[in-house]
């Protein structure tokens, strides 16, 4: 659950995991995910539909990120490729590294992204020197380069 706790906050997702446990009986995957949409007051559909069902071996997200930099301020643009053309509600979390200081970027596609990019603003006060994606390993998808400022090899984030 912490790619929902990103998006809808701890508290949130243990209320609804509360209730659904609250109710005795037999219940199923569309049980929780209706106490979590009614603890959050948002409708997680396409979050459920893009991470929990579908038919044959599951396929992750691909994440490419990029970070554009003019002064101090560094646009870090995360792009969702995936071959199934399926988009992954989430937030990704990046840091931004240069030679001795590092930022995070929080890019958030929400719960039902309907695009495949999304972008955040960090500050930092010396030349990016490469990014990292998911540092607290709290999403599940691997990262393709796409530029210079970004991790060289294919990560599987577990």
């Amino acid at each position: 659950y912490l790619q929902l706790e990103s998006l809808l906050g701890r508290t949130t997702v243990l209320e609804g995991i509360k209730s659904f446990l609250a109710t005795p009986g037999a219940r199923s995957v569309l049980d929780l995910q209706d106490a979590l949409a009614q603890a959050s007051g948002k409708n997680l559909d396409a979050y459920f539909n893009a991470w929990v069902f579908g038919q044959g071996s599951p396929q992750w997200p691909t994440f490419a990120v990029q970070a554009n930099q003019v002064g101090s301020e560094v646009t870090v643009t995360v792009t969702q490729q995936n071959p199934n053309g399926k988009l992954y509600g989430c937030k990704v979390e990046i840091d931004v590294h240069g030679a001795t200081q590092s930022t995070r970027a929080v890019v958030d596609f929400g719960v039902a992204p309907t695009n495949a990019m999304a972008t955040a603003k960090v500050t930092l006060a010396e030349p990016v020197a490469n990014v990292e994606l998911d540092p607290d390993h709290r999403l599940i998808g691997s990262q393709v380069g796409v530029s210079p400022l970004t991790v060289k090899k294919q990560i599987l984030i577990f």
